[in-house]
């Protein structure tokens, strides 16, 4: 196989042979969309760069050729006169390839969000980038968007007549209250020595930290309770519990537990405070 040693950087992986026409690899880009006029006139797009050097370009052409197509073509022959081959096998580049030459989407969603000129999205590092299993990572990504299904939410989508909060039956349910602003979740958040007050549920990474919560793992740690403060109201609606903070603490200790089986070892220490915490409440 022959390869071109004039490479720009391109997408475009897993081809056996080069495409003369489809790849970037000329430092002009794409042929097809650089010299349209010329590639209007080819008798076939699937062509390697190597066939195309080797025969010459104008095998792969039609006979005759309009007053633009030759225009065209002289300006392409000049670039191919520069172009040197070899027996390698075909390389491919490309600045969102890692290794193995394989492509991910993080980087190239990230990509087109710079070039669309979106907003940074603030809660990226402490939605993914958190140590709590996967099911709550995608709880604190509609917490942090106010998509939970909670009363207010169901409500605007009429699928329920009242939002009233049924952990106090004081104000309607949204996000903030449920997790922050309801006296019970309140009075939770106190007990740790955390100020709900201070909280956003928009904003949950900048929950300032008491001293009695070791500092890594803080952020799983928010989310801790978050998610037993959210699974405590289901037990409220959905079974006809009574609310209690003992029953909450007991599943923030066991959950603490099986989280930090997802742990290091050495990170065992973490839970260990956490949970020590929650047995003097």
């Amino acid at each position: 196989m022959l390869e071109s040693l004039v490479f720009c950087r391109n997408i475009y992986l897993g081809r056996e042979d080069t495409s003369f026409w489809g790849d970037r690899w000329l430092a002009v880009g794409r042929l097809s969309v650089q010299f349209p006029l010329l590639f209007s006139h080819a008798t076939t797009t699937e062509v390697s760069v190597a066939s195309v050097l080797g025969a010459g370009i104008e095998h792969f052409l039609v006979p005759r050729l309009s007053a633009g197509a030759r225009a065209e073509l002289a300006t392409l022959r000049d670039s191919l006169l520069r172009v040197q081959l070899n027996e390698g096998a075909d390389r491919r580049f490309s600045p969102l390839a890692c290794e193995g030459d394989a492509l991910r989407a993080g980087p190239i969603y990230r990509l087109t969000m710079q070039t669309l000129g979106a907003d940074q999205c603030e809660f990226t590092e402490f939605v993914w980038r958190n140590h709590a299993p996967p099911r709550v990572q995608f709880f604190a990504w509609l917490l942090a968007r106010q998509r939970l299904n909670c009363r207010a939410n169901l409500s605007a989508k009429h699928l329920l007549d009242d939002a009233k909060c049924e952990v106090c039956s004081v104000e309607d349910e949204d996000c903030l209250h449920l997790i922050l602003s309801c006296p019970f979740a309140s009075q939770a958040w106190q007990a740790l020595g955390m100020n709900a007050g201070q909280g956003d549920v928009t904003k949950l990474w900048a929950f300032p930290r008491p001293t009695s919560i070791p500092s890594k793992h803080f952020d799983s740690f928010v989310l801790l309770i978050c998610w037993n403060l959210w699974k405590h109201r289901n037990e409220v609606i959905f079974r006809s519990l009574p609310p209690s903070h003992r029953r909450l603490w007991d599943a923030c200790r066991s959950e603490a537990r099986d989280w930090s089986y997802r742990w290091k070892r050495e990170d065992y220490i973490v839970c260990d405070a956490w949970c020590a915490v929650f047995s003097n409440m």
